[in-house]
């Protein structure tokens, strides 16, 4: 197949939402499909994305709106973007169908496959599949509930009737976009773990006198929820002996490095605690593998992007204060101890069972099927579906 990808994240930037559609187009590429990717300039200060394999990446600069101090005037701007495109996005989606088919050349996708982070990529996906006459795929990698207006929801959706079809990354996702999509074909695929995972699972444990580190990760969306995991963390940190005190380190890596900071402030955790805005894939995989457990904090709406990466590289993995009965049913399909911790007191327990434990042995058993390329498969049946349904009509 001839696919075309439309993520405005370009792969390299330190973010989840330039690895999900890049990922998969490197796997279906190896599977000798020809993939290009359309995507947003490459990040400064940024590794360059070794691009020996697939796919063929046509940048484009980002859509840029005029801001507005005042905030119902903002509200009022998005929402009629949501419904209709103004001057701007209409003279952004002709620049960028200029650009793609001068980049491209002869290259005639089979099928379209666009990113639902803005709706920007949907809007530029609909243009070049009518452009191109052939079908196009929306991906819910996130909530359309949670990142739509209420009252837009239906509206919006049905700016993009002409979908033939929509992936998902969780079971979670797709339960939240059928009402607004119920005629097309749906197929879950989930998000794959890179191989720097798999190596942090094979490395040997550290030595028990070491450092041993709670490694926080992903998004604040709650603040009073962090300051509960906090509380909690540095309630069971008194009850420690001093020398044990001293081994603690707690680490934060995420995009909310301001909001932890700020609360790490108001604790007496500071003086053990780092914070990295973001690091590399292999920096990142290492920590993971490193660390004696590796905790997120839950968010109702919403899939952990991390779950699967942390099932595999961590020792141990907590959710607090919850978690959905699908990421439970995931994480129980691996042996890395996974605990839903409901509030403080469940927390210190978990924390306390894991720092007794003693350290694991090197040889673990077999991560479960994960792989990129293992969730590629399923795509790739997906969009083969897609296309033969258009040929054969």
């Amino acid at each position: 197949m001839r696919l075309l990808f439309v993520n405005e994240t370009h792969p390299a930037t330190l973010h989840v939402a330039g690895a999900r559609l890049f990922r998969f187009a490197e796997a279906l590429a190896k599977r000798g499909h020809e993939v290009v990717q359309v995507t947003g300039v490459e990040p400064d200060g940024c590794a360059s994305v070794r691009n020996t394999i697939g796919p063929r990446l046509i940048p484009l600069p980002a859509l840029v709106q005029p801001p507005s101090r005042i905030a119902p005037i903002r509200r009022a701007r998005t929402a009629l973007r949501l419904l209709r495109s103004d001057r701007r996005t209409r003279a952004w989606l002709d620049s960028a169908q200029t650009t793609i088919g001068r980049a491209s050349q002869d290259f005639r996708p089979d099928l379209i496959w666009a990113t639902f982070g803005s709706i920007n990529s949907l809007l530029l996906a609909r243009r070049l599949a009518e452009h191109y006459d052939c079908p196009w795929v929306i991906d819910t990698k996130d909530n359309w509930e949670a990142f739509m207006p209420f009252g837009l929801r239906r509206a919006v959706a049905r700016r993009f009737a002409s979908a033939k079809g929509l992936t998902t990354n969780a079971q979670l996702h797709e339960g939240a976009a059928q009402p607004y999509f119920p005629s097309i074909p749906y197929r879950l695929v989930y998000s794959g773990v890179a191989e720097p995972f798999f190596r942090a699972r094979a490395k040997p444990p550290r030595e028990e006198s070491a450092e041993r580190t709670i490694l926080l990760v992903g998004g604040i969306y709650r603040p009073a929820t962090l300051g509960q995991f906090l509380a909690a963390v540095a309630r069971w940190r008194s009850r420690l002996s001093l020398v044990d005190q001293a081994r603690l380190r707690l680490h934060y890596v995420g995009a909310s490095n301001l909001v932890v900071a700020d609360a790490i402030a108001s604790t007496d955790l500071s003086a053990i605690t780092q914070i990295s805005p973001f690091v590399p894939l292999d920096q990142f995989a290492g920590l993971v593998g490193d660390s004696f457990c590796a905790a997120y904090l839950w968010l109702p709406t919403g899939f952990h992007h991390k779950l699967l990466e942390l099932s595999v590289a961590a020792r141990a993995v907590i959710a607090f204060p919850g978690e959905h009965p699908e990421s439970i049913r995931l994480a129980q399909q691996c042996d890395t101890p996974f605990a839903v911790c409901a509030d403080g007191d469940e927390l210190a327990s978990t924390l306390d069972e894991l720092w007794a434990a003693s350290s694991e042995s090197a040889n673990r058993s077999a991560a479960p099927p994960w792989h990129w390329d293992d969730f590629a498969v399923g795509l790739e049946q997906f969009f083969e579906t897609i296309v033969a349904d258009r040929n054969d009509r």
